[in-house]
Order: C-alpha cells, then sequence, then structure tokens
C-alpha cells in the first residue's frame, strides 16, 4: 500500500509495546464486561436501550480470548528463538514460573486466609485443591462448586495448562518440520470438540476447559509460527485489513442473530469463537504492518494503555475481587442511583481500584522477582 512499516525488524518473541496496548484493551473489556454484569443485578434493565446496552458491554468477555491468542503468540515466539540455546525447556519453565506464580498464589494465599478467618471455608476441598493445582477450570465439569470470587482465575488455568503441554509437544514437532500441522490439526478437533458438546447438550460446561478453548491459544501459537517461516511480507496491510472486516461481519451478523454475543451461548460457543480468530489475528498483524506514526500504533503504544498492558496480569487477577467487594460493600446502593448512574458509580470505583491495586503489586511482588530471571535462568548461559 506504499507505506513504509517496520514489519522487517519483527523478531516474533522480542517486546513491542503495541502488544501492551492490545493487552490493555483486553483486561479493560473483562472489567467492564463483569463490572456490569454485577452492576446489573441491582438496576437491571428497563427500557430496551438499557439492554442494548448490557448486551453490547457484555461483549467484553472476548478480551479473554485475546489474552489467549496473545500469549500463544508470544510463547510460541519465545520458543521459536530460544528452540537452539542449551537447556531451553528447563530455563522456559522457570522463567515462566517467576513471572505467573507469585501473584497467583499470593492472591490465593489472601483469600483462603481472609474466607478461613471469616469462617466462610471450614476445611480445604477439592475445589480449593484444584485451584491450588491451577486446574480450577475443570471444577463444573467436575460438578464441584466453584467458589464466587475464584471463577476468573479459570482462564489462568486454561494457560498453565497450555504452557506445561505446548512446550515439550512445540520442540518435538518443530524438530520435524511439524509444528505448523500439529497446530492446525488441534485447532480443528478443538472447534469439532465445541460443536459435539454443544451438540450432546453440555454447552454449560465447555467454555471453560481447556480441550474446547485451546484453538484461541494455538491460533497465536500458528501465527508465530508462519511468521518465522515465511516473514512477514507473506502478509500485507490491504488483507489484513479484508480479513478482519470478514470478522467483525461475522461478528456482528451473530449478534443478531443470537441476540447478543453471549459467550456460554450454543452459537457463539460453535460459530462465536472462531469468528474472533478473523479480527484477532489480522489485529495482531496490524501492530507490525502498520506504519509506528500511523494512528492504530500511536493509540496502541499511547503511555496510558501500554502501563495497563504491563500490569495487565495484575488487573485482571484483582479486578473481580474488587468488583465483588464494591457489591459485598453495598457502595452503590442501587435503590439510590438510577440504571446509568449505578453502572457509572460501579466502573469509576472498580477501575482506578483495580490499577492502583495492580501497580502496587507489580512494584512490590512482581517486578522484583522478575529481576532473578535473567539471573537464574538465563538464555544466554
Amino acid at each position: 500500500m506504499g507505506m513504509k512499516t517496520h514489519a522487517k525488524d519483527l523478531i516474533v518473541g522480542h517486546h513491542y509495546p503495541a502488544l501492551n496496548g492490545l493487552r490493555a484493551l483486553a483486561v479493560l473489556g473483562v472489567l467492564i464486561a463483569h463490572s456490569v454484569t454485577i452492576a446489573a443485578m441491582g438496576a437491571p434493565a428497563e427500557t430496551p436501550y438499557q439492554s442494548a446496552f448490557l448486551d453490547i458491554m457484555g461483549i467484553g468477555w472476548v478480551g479473554v480470548d485475546l489474552f489467549f491468542v496473545l500469549s500463544g503468540f508470544l510463547i510460541t515466539g519465545i520458543l521459536l528463538d530460544t528452540s537452539e540455546k542449551k537447556n531451553c525447556l528447563r530455563k522456559f519453565y522457570i522463567r515462566r514460573t517467576m513471572r505467573i506464580f507469585p501473584l497467583y498464589y499470593f492472591v490465593l494465599f489472601l483469600y483462603f486466609s481472609i474466607t478461613y478467618t471469616l469462617g466462610h471455608i471450614e476445611t480445604f476441598g477439592t475445589s480449593e485443591i484444584m485451584y491450588l493445582l491451577y486446574a480450577g477450570n475443570w471444577d463444573e465439569w467436575a460438578g464441584l462448586p466453584r467458589p464466587v470470587a475464584l471463577r476468573h482465575l479459570w482462564s489462568l488455568a486454561v494457560e498453565e495448562q497450555f504452557y506445561l503441554i505446548w512446550p515439550a509437544i512445540f520442540l518435538i514437532s518443530n524438530k520435524y518440520n511439524m509444528a505448523k500441522h500439529v497446530c492446525i490439526f488441534t485447532i480443528l478437533a478443538t472447534v469439532l470438540f465445541r460443536i459435539a458438546f454443544v451438540w450432546f447438550d453440555y454447552h454449560d460446561y465447555i467454555y471453560h476447559i481447556t480441550i474446547t478453548r485451546g484453538d484461541s491459544l494455538l491460533i497465536g501459537a500458528l501465527l508465530a509460527i508462519i511468521i518465522k517461516e515465511k516473514g512477514l511480507h507473506y502478509f500485507n496491510i490491504r488483507k489484513s485489513i479484508y480479513v478482519l472486516t470478514i470478522g467483525c461481519i461475522a461478528i456482528a451478523t451473530l449478534f443478531c442473530i443470537n441476540g447478543n454475543f453471549a459467550g456460554k451461548t450454543p452459537l457463539i460457543l460453535m460459530f462465536g469463537i472462531p469468528s474472533l480468530f478473523l479480527v484477532f489475528v489480522p489485529v495482531i498483524l496490524l501492530t507490525f504492518l502498520l506504519p509506528r506514526n500511523h494512528i492504530f500504533q500511536r493509540v496502541l503504544s499511547s503511555p496510558a494503555l501500554t502501563f495497563m498492558g504491563k500490569i495487565s496480569y495484575g488487573m485482571y487477577v484483582y479486578h473481580w475481587f474488587v468488583i465483588i467487594l464494591i457489591h459485598s460493600l453495598n457502595l452503590v446502593p442501587f435503590e439510590d442511583y438510577s440504571f446509568w448512574s449505578r453502572h457509572a458509580l460501579f466502573l469509576a470505583y472498580a477501575t482506578p481500584v483495580t490499577i492502583i491495586l495492580s501497580w502496587i503489586s507489580y512494584e512490590y511482588i512482581e517486578r522484583p522477582i522478575l529481576g532473578y530471571k535473567d539471573k537464574w535462568a538465563s538464555y544466554d548461559d
């Protein structure tokens, strides 16, 4: 299209500010969707405009899938860049552990300590143990109760299970130039699993379990493999925008047919999640293909979004606790506020409190530990 880009400089596993911007948008979408869901408990929709607002804001759940695609892309990029390094698998696991375990287990420790002290938990049951083992996404499938305050951690369990299994599979399959084929086969199998589960009326469970949600991570992995194999010149801006347009039309069509884009409804589980890939993949590509001075790049690389992207892990972990606390303390009494005022106030409380908590957590829990990654598991050793 005649525009100079920075595509030729792309190294798949490296850091790019615009991707942090996408992380920020993903976590903000989830925060808004969850905030609106809880706020609506005290201020249900009474007009078509209010119903439309709830349906549109509820689409924020797709931020989880954007996180998945980005994680698959970035993790596979790291594996591609380090596969020839000595002890790369051991170092990968050490570095991942240092990135995700400290905050996760810190939050679980706080949660279990507080609930035990308040008498809400007398003994550790199977549900609690599953969260300690990063298996909380299987609790509903196993017929176990899901603690309300921990329900958002299912996606971290999916990612951790992916981190545990995928690196070894990738390194073995990549050795025989089969990684791309493994991705494609598994993505298709996952989509077929979802359709089959819906067909046999198991759709209440499949939103959370790894075998029916792993395709989002593998789409990102496949994109990283193709870029590494063929280079960014294999793609272009015009085609990316074309695919993005098709994805948006598909999502809008499904929204109209279904009446909403709720992630746990059968139609969206079968066709909505694959439609998201037609949006997320070209959006990721455009962060590399468009020139740095393009408005798209400038927005995603803006200080505010870059900052929130940096603390997005903490924002995701903390936001639901903040929302539940606002609701439990009745900080926005539904009898005192109109529909619109209640939703605005809920977000006005939840967003800054989540950001502040996440920043403190990043500065005093996450970053100090991350400083030891290169000391304990440097890829250059």
